[in-house]
């Protein structure tokens, strides 16, 4: 689960949940009831349009997608799989921010990111 008084919001499909919650590193958790083991099916696309960070299905299969130049997330605590800290050599908040999406999937129990491009 996220942190006490997370807000999600369905709409158009995507799932949004409140943006101000990822600004610190050991906050970007990935929802586990909604997204931790939907992306072990398919690509999720995850991208920052204030004040939400959106979760959007992809029609990737996960054990499809390649993960070379990707990156494996950390499990934090032991419970929660976090997005990296920096991302192409940026705060990935920020990098996220100038409009980029990562593509978040999972294969086995290794969860990872890298830039969507499409």
């Amino acid at each position: 689960m996220s942190a006490i008084g997370a807000k999600y919001k369905w709409k158009e499909g995507k799932i949004l949940h409140a943006s101000r919650l990822w600004k610190a590193p050991s906050k970007r958790r990935i929802p586990r009831i909604l997204i931790e083991d939907r992306v072990k099916e398919v690509g999720v696309k995850v991208s920052l349009a204030e004040p939400w960070m959106i979760f959007e299905e992809t029609n990737l299969k996960s054990s499809e997608i390649v993960t070379d130049e990707a990156v494996e997330l950390e499990f934090y605590l032991g419970r929660y799989y976090l997005l990296p800290e920096k991302f192409s050599r940026q705060d990935t908040y920020e990098w996220l921010k100038k409009g980029n999406i990562l593509l978040l999937w999972a294969v086995e129990n290794k969860y990872f990111v890298r830039e969507f491009e499409g």
